[in-house]
């Protein structure tokens, strides 16, 4: 399965943005409670800090990801069935 999350759509690029909201809130949700579960077991530190650093860093991956496709050219992205 493949995530689009900028493709190309009658001659320009188009954000899918469903995909990059589904994207980060999964993303941010498996990071952030892997590294609260991380921080747990290996430093016995149970902190809602820990659990937003993670969420931060999920963020962060699908930010630059949308960059990435916005700075791909025109020609080597997806295109979009609609």
């Amino acid at each position: 399965m493949k995530i689009v999350l900028v493709g190309r759509g009658k001659g320009q690029r188009k954000i899918q943005w469903i995909h990059c909201v589904l994207l980060c809130l999964v993303l941010s949700l498996i990071m952030g409670l892997g590294v609260l579960y991380g921080a747990y077991f290996l430093f016995h530190w149970w902190k809602p800090a820990n659990f937003f650093s993670g969420m931060l860093l999920g963020l962060g991956l699908v930010i630059v990801g949308l960059i990435g496709g916005l700075q791909t050219p025109l020609e080597k992205l997806t295109p979009l069935d609609q």
